[in-house]
């Protein structure tokens, strides 16, 4: 399994920064010129380190894990991820669920919903 298939894509990635989300992550989205595709720029996931201080942060599983509440669960079904999380207090609650290919996307896609919906704060 390639690198690029074990951490939020970047699509999401970028929405995670836009949202506020800390760029701490042990790999990253970057820019780089590779052999493979003709001496051509592409994005692509590599291990952080001190010169890509401006790349942008691509979440493992466990990274965004440890982010999301403690009422978030992750599952496979089939052939998709579906990443849910429940809040219950007193008669008020709500419960949302999302699918992905991967498990980083579908738990990415519910970080951003809960950050969207002031239902998380980071702080």
């Amino acid at each position: 399994m390639e690198l690029e298939q074990q951490v939020v894509s970047l699509e999401l990635a970028k929405k995670l920064k836009e949202l506020g989300v800390k760029q701490e992550s042990l790999f990253c989205w970057t820019e780089r010129t590779t052999r493979e595709s003709s001496y051509m720029s592409r994005m692509t996931v590599v291990y952080r380190t001190e010169d890509d201080s401006e790349c942008l942060a691509a979440f493992t599983v466990t990274e965004l894990g440890e982010i999301l509440p403690d009422n978030s669960h992750t599952v496979k079904k089939s052939t998709v991820w579906v990443s849910s999380c429940t809040y219950s207090e007193g008669t008020e609650g709500w419960h949302h669920k999302f699918e992905a290919p991967t498990e980083a996307d579908a738990r990415a896609k519910m970080l951003i919903y809960l950050l969207e919906n002031g239902l998380l704060n980071l702080e």
